[in-house]
């Protein structure tokens, strides 16, 4: 009856084995294969686009006129200094002259700081928007080229970076170096202009 027992039992432990080596076989086959990698500098994309330099033309329009309107009021505060030379300093005219140059210079200072906070907000906004472009535009190439993982590549953008600049990159980058054959950006910039 012992005998009877081992071969059971022998039997029962053949048969698990090979249910667990036909699972572990089945499993092998649904190993995760290497994910398929982009390199992409978002840098140069935002910097070339063709709605990034829709929006420099627009903002370099808008400083024209701020500075036209600057320019203006510098000269007739320019002006009122002048014409109140003309007058006695303990004149009414003096003091009316006195009154527009105070006014005009306040309205000046005022104007000039508008401007400045107005150029500054506006290119945080821009930059979060286009950003946003081009991280939704990436996620876009990056599927259709069955890429699985897109890593940023970041390159100085000036011809004579500061030493901040060279820091800064030194610091931050990841990928020393990559194969042409991974790298996206030029893909995903022709996307993001073709959208446009």
């Amino acid at each position: 009856m012992n005998h009877g027992k081992s071969i059971l039992c022998l039997a029962a432990v053949a048969m698990l084995f090979t249910i667990g080596y036909k699972t572990g076989a089945v499993n092998a086959d649904e190993t995760i294969k290497p994910a398929k990698i982009g390199v992409v500098s978002i840098g140069t994309i935002m910097q070339n686009s063709k709605a990034n330099a829709k929006w420099v033309e627009m903002m370099k329009e808008r400083d024209a006129a701020a500075k036209k309107e600057l320019t203006d009021l510098q000269t007739e505060l320019k002006a009122i200094g002048e014409a109140s030379k003309k007058f006695k300093p303990d004149s009414d005219e003096y003091n009316e002259k006195m009154r527009q140059y105070m006014d005009k210079g306040t309205m000046l200072e005022a104007k000039n700081n508008f401007y400045n906070q107005d150029f500054e907000l506006r290119k945080q906004l821009w930059a979060e928007k286009h950003f946003n472009q081009v991280i939704e535009m990436i996620e876009k190439v990056a599927k259709d080229k069955g890429i699985d993982v897109v890593l940023a590549k970041e390159n100085f953008n000036t011809p004579n970076p500061s030493l901040d600049e060279v820091m800064l990159t030194i610091r931050t980058s990841k990928i020393l170096y990559n194969s042409q054959n991974l790298e996206i950006t030029q893909a995903v910039l022709d996307a993001l202009d073709a959208s446009n």
